[in-house]
């Protein structure tokens, strides 16, 4: 959402930093991730962290990019070169 043009939204949910995620269980805001320090201290995102943060919160029911041919077709499916394996499976996002 562009914070710019949902002044409101963002007033609302007291969004005071970029990134934010506001993450919702039974249509009620359950908890709120300001900046990267949940997926990673360094500020280097990685889908493979992400994936298992937001899972261990119990906001995916199952971690699909562990494996290599997943984050194989993540790459297809977004037709981008991404760091090779041996570059730790990153994906900027």
């Amino acid at each position: 959402m562009n914070a710019e043009r949902a002044a409101i939204i963002v007033s609302q949910l007291d969004i005071r930093m970029m990134p934010t995620m506001i993450l919702c269980k039974n249509k009620k805001v359950d908890r709120k991730l300001q900046g990267l320090d949940a997926f990673s201290s360094d500020g280097n995102l990685n889908v493979v962290n992400v994936e298992r943060v937001l899972h261990d919160m119990g906001f995916l029911e199952e971690v699909l990019f562990d494996d290599k041919n997943q984050l194989d077709s993540l790459r297809d499916a977004f037709q981008t070169t991404l760091p090779s394996d041996d570059d730790s499976d990153s994906l900027d996002l």
